[in-house]
């Protein structure tokens, strides 16, 4: 599949994002046809993606892969973490720091799932950065 048929695909018509023209403040853009009210509903529509979640693949990395599925229940484990022993909960900010893997990713969505606000941070920092961005997180 080319780059131009994934976003025929993703933003035509009956896509996950498709797109449509409308006015806003008066000037017509190109909008998201059916926005999702929070990336919570967005990863949860991001289940049915996968038929039933059970057999469609989300995240591939390393010879290591999640369903829709499982991205759902790996996602929903880290939420449940973050809330119940670490007490954080809406408005709370989680810093993530690591390698681009789907560790990454479900910390990601578990953090906005738990309704805390993810703080990307690189990776590749060294310690005085690290800290520099924990101060500001």
């Amino acid at each position: 599949m080319t780059i131009a048929e994934a976003d025929a695909m993703l933003t035509g018509p009956g896509g996950f994002f498709e797109i449509v023209t409308e006015t806003v403040n008066g000037v017509e853009m190109p909008v998201v046809a059916s926005p999702h009210s929070s990336l919570r509903d967005l990863l949860a529509a991001s289940l049915n993606h996968g038929g039933d979640g059970s057999a469609r693949y989300y995240l591939f990395d390393d010879g290591r892969s999640a369903t829709f599925a499982e991205n759902i229940s790996h996602t929903a484990a880290v939420a449940a973490g973050l809330s119940e022993r670490y007490g954080i909960g809406p408005g709370d900010r989680v810093g993530l720091l690591g390698a681009n893997q789907p560790g990454w990713i479900q910390g990601f969505w578990g953090t906005v799932s738990a309704g805390a606000i993810a703080v990307a941070m690189n990776g590749w920092w060294k310690g005085d950065e690290i800290r520099y961005g924990i101060e500001l997180t």
